[in-house]
């Protein structure tokens, strides 16, 4: 479940389900967006918006699990319980796109790969990520594709992991406000922990914003708002 925005776009890091994998703990990040039109092209790093992701045990990847969310058959839940907590990336779905849903697309620099990470048995399978070089790195759908648009409580789901211990990262994202391409919005966001995380720093800490309302003049003032 995502965070509400107050009118700012924000990302959203929530508990998903625990113990599918003893003793750990299966998250999900959204990106909370403040139109129901707005489009999520896409999430990346480069050398002048780096990206980093960082756990203190590493995250699970299943055996029969995909780097990316379109590579998730949830047919095999009910023979393979593990494979709910695999970790992935994506754009706005949860497993196999259907209907006019497109599958992930990925782009990294072949001297910083992070897309293995969320790879079981590669050499850096559940490594820490960092994407800072020129070239860069991103995962994407293009514009248009029903997966970068806000689900019903206004998010777009960008990423699923498992792990036991704790987790912080800042990750950037290319919005198209209302889905027009000449409105090219770009939003970073760090986080540690779970929580609602606002540009500006505010919010998370495993805290969501109060509704309420801010002026100490009113006769509704609510002093816990933010």
């Amino acid at each position: 479940m995502s965070g509400l925005t107050f009118g700012q776009y924000s990302l959203t890091v929530s508990e998903h389900a625990t113990d599918i994998v003893p003793g750990e703990t299966t998250y999900r990040v959204y990106v909370d967006m403040i139109n129901p039109g707005d489009f999520l092209s896409s999430v990346y790093g480069n050398e002048g918006d780096p990206m980093s992701f960082a756990t203190s045990d590493g995250f699970y990847n299943d055996t029969f699990g995909s780097t990316v969310a379109s590579g998730i058959n949830p047919a095999f839940f009910a023979l393979v319980p593990s494979l709910a907590a695999d970790s992935w990336i994506t754009i706005g779905i949860d497993s196999q796109n259907t209907g006019d849903e497109v599958a992930i697309s990925t782009v990294e620099d072949a001297s910083q790969p992070f897309v293995a990470s969320f790879q079981a048995g590669s050499a850096i399978d559940g490594n820490d990520i960092v994407i800072d070089t020129q070239t860069g790195g991103a995962w994407y759908v293009l514009n248009g594709s029903p997966n970068g648009l806000p689900n019903d409580d206004g998010a777009v789901l960008v990423m699923q992991f498992t792990t036991p211990g704790t987790f912080s990262g800042e990750m950037n994202f290319q919005i198209f406000e209302n889905g027009d391409g000449s409105t090219d919005i770009r939003k970073t966001f760090s986080f540690d922990g779970t929580g609602t995380f606002f540009e500006d720093g505010e919010g998370g800490g495993g805290t969501d914003p109060v509704l309420g309302c801010t002026d100490d003049s009113a006769c509704n003032y609510n002093a816990d708002a933010t």
